[in-house]
């Protein structure tokens, strides 16, 4: 069977596109949903459940598969484990033909190397912070919030590393609105335009 999952981020991105490309492929269910990147996803959870020997799971681009290179791997190897493959319309690749395997070899690379850059720069923005100076407390904050907000503010601040909000609330573990109570707190001005979490 050909299996769709379709994924935007926001309710305000049009979902449409991903599951006409699907339908042309033939894909006889599709799974979709619109959900921001830190989110859980489970009716990608519940593609890959549905998925049997021989199926193919098809997706508009690898990186609907997951957050970073490391979980696109973790899921297309449980794919692969239940003897199903995985088809992306825009890049062409399918991974049970040589090519898609010679891709996966090099994606498997590039997540051993994002894994290893992430321990560097959540390592280096942890030593920048302890480095900073602690601040005070203001009234209405959780003491765990106030813990946090100075290692918020350096990490946020950082250009090299640089981190998103993104990046800050999966390497301190903590929700979006955790960062902006923090930066607000340490007064730090928001940089233009939205954050992309």
């Amino acid at each position: 069977m050909k299996i769709g999952y379709a994924r935007v981020s926001t309710e305000a991105q049009n979902i449409n596109m991903q599951i006409e490309a699907l339908k042309k492929e033939g894909c006889e269910t599709i799974y979709y949903e619109k959900k921001p990147a830190f989110s859980s996803r489970p009716e990608l959870e519940n593609a890959i459940k549905s998925l049997r020997v021989g199926d193919t799971l098809f997706v508009w681009a690898f990186d609907r598969l997951g957050r970073n290179m490391l979980e696109v791997m973790h899921n297309v190897k449980t794919i692969h484990d239940k003897g199903a493959n995985v088809y992306s319309i825009a890049q062409k690749m399918d991974t049970d033909t040589p090519a898609g395997k010679i891709m996966l070899f090099n994606f498997a690379l590039f997540a051993k190397m994002e894994a290893t850059l992430r321990k560097e720069r959540q390592q280096a923005g942890i030593a920048l912070a302890r480095e900073g100076r602690k601040l005070g407390r203001r009234k209405g904050l959780m003491d765990e919030t106030i813990k946090k907000a100075g290692l918020v503010k350096q990490m946020y601040l950082s250009e090299e590393p640089f981190y998103s909000v993104a990046d800050i609330v999966r390497e301190l573990q903590i929700s979006p609105n955790t960062v902006y109570k923090c930066l607000k707190y340490a007064g730090v001005k928001l940089r233009c335009g939205l954050e992309n979490i």
